[in-house]
Parts: structure tokens; sequence; C-alpha cells
């Protein structure tokens, strides 16, 4: 426990300390030790407690549990009514990721999907603490949804924003691969994805980003094609981030915005 909250601590490291989560090695040695924490802290099984004391006196109220091979907790999600109210109006277009590690003590990954209501405000459609950020979580998250809620099922999505850690493999999953398409999240590709050295790179990035704003914020398909072209001609020296950019070109349906205006919806 002790070296976990260290783990997880928000205090700022140097750049020799920093851990990369996308390192698979690494992810896996995390979700093990987040698992082992869940069974073993009482406070996991006090929380259970207290779902169960919810469930018997909120009306509407509802939760999940997923357990281990073993038989332990290893994630729990649950909703509210005013949650469920949520996603049977407006859960036709969701956006998911997981974050606020920071703000547990134990650093274990949060998920709360989200929506946009009527009035353009965010409002949450469950919210979730698990060990492991996986497709499989996901899945097993929306899958509980609509376990709850009934009136509600994946197949009502159209559109799911999120990083590039869901693939198609999520759809498939669900399956809705054939009425639903992924996009990616406009912050985490600028803030997060593209200006990597294994991506773009902060140099060429920088050099293409007006160009990959408008692709993305593109309303028609010229608009596409002509920051595309762009973009292009300023990467000929360079072929790999050209065949990057033709990578993003080639998935009109993930990153461009022409492409989800056509959708009721957006």
């Amino acid at each position: 426990m002790e070296d976990s909250i260290k783990l997880a601590s928000s205090s700022k490291l140097s750049i020799e300390e920093t851990v990369s989560f996308h390192d698979p090695m690494i992810r896996a040695n995390f979700n093990e030790m987040f698992r082992n924490i869940m069974k073993e802290d009482p406070s996991t099984w006090t929380a259970i407690q207290f779902l169960r004391k919810c469930k018997s006196e909120v009306d509407g109220f509802d939760y999940r549990l997923s357990y281990g091979i073993d038989g332990k907790p290893t994630a729990v999600m649950y909703m509210t009514p005013r949650m469920r109210y949520n996603l049977v109006r407006y859960g036709n277009i969701m956006s998911l990721d997981s974050q606020k590690r920071q703000y547990n003590r134990h650093g274990w990954p949060y998920i709360g999907p989200v929506i946009k209501t009527n009035e353009n405000k965010v409002a949450v459609t469950c919210e979730a603490i698990v060990t492991s950020e996986n497709i499989d979580t996901y899945v097993w998250v929306l899958k509980s949804m609509e376990s709850i809620e009934k009136r509600w099922s994946p197949s009502k999505l159209s559109i799911v924003y999120a990083d590039g850690l869901l693939t198609d493999r999520f759809l498939t999953e669900l399956g809705i691969s054939d009425s639903c398409i992924l996009h990616g999240d406009y912050y985490h590709l600028f803030n997060e994805v593209w200006p990597k050295t294994e991506n773009f790179g902060a140099k060429c990035f920088a050099l293409i980003k007006d160009y990959l704003k408008s692709m993305l914020e593109s309303n028609s398909l010229g608009k596409w094609d002509t920051a595309y072209n762009y973009a292009k001609e300023l990467l000929v020296v360079y072929p790999k981030k050209l065949e990057l950019l033709d990578q993003i070109y080639s998935k009109p349906g993930y990153y461009s915005s022409y492409y989800t205006r056509v959708i009721v919806g957006n």
C-alpha cells in the first residue's frame, strides 16, 4: 500500500521518474498492483456495503461489481436515478475516457461516461472505479449500464468519442460496429498523441498544426481535402511523417468533423 500511494502520487516528477502507461509491461504490472489492493483493502468491502444500503433506500439507484477468477472484486460501477435519466434521454452520443488517478488514494482509474444535454452541458451517465483501463473494462461498464437501465442499450449509440485506447474491437464486442463510429478526441490528439516523437514530433507537428486543426474541424469534404493537401506539401521531405498523415486522411470517420455532421444528434 505504501508503494502504491507513492506511485500514484500527484507530486511533480523529474523526467527520469516519469512512468509511461503506454508501455504494455508497465500497464500490466500496475493493473496487477491495483487488483491486489482492491482485493485486500477492507475499505473495498465497506464501499460495497454502502452501495447495498443505497440500493435498498434510494429508488432507482443500482450498481454492479466485477469479480476476478478468485471471486474478489476488480471493479465497481453505479448509477443514480439522474444518471439513468441522462442515459435514456441523451445516450446516443457518448464520450469515454479514464482519468483522475491523482484524485483517489489508491490511484485507480475512474471511468465516467458522459453525454451532452439539450442545453449543451456535460452530464454523467455512470461512475466506475476499476483496476485496469482496457477495452474489456469499457465493454463491461457499458454492458453493466444496459443491465441496470433496460430502456437503453449500446445499439442506440451512433458516435463514441475516445482516445486511442479504444479500437474497433470495442464496437465489435458490443455488437454495434455497423451502427456506431469511434471518433478521435480532439484534446488527446492535439495535446498528447500527435506532438509525441513517435508520431509527428514537436517540429513537424508545429509545421502542420493549423492544417490538422482544419481537417478535424472541416465541415465539408472539400475543406478536408484542401487542408490535407497543404499539410502534405510541408511533409514531403519527411516520408515517415507523411505516411502518418496519409493514415489520418484514410480515416475520415475517426478524424473529420464533416463526417460526423451528417449523423443525427452530433
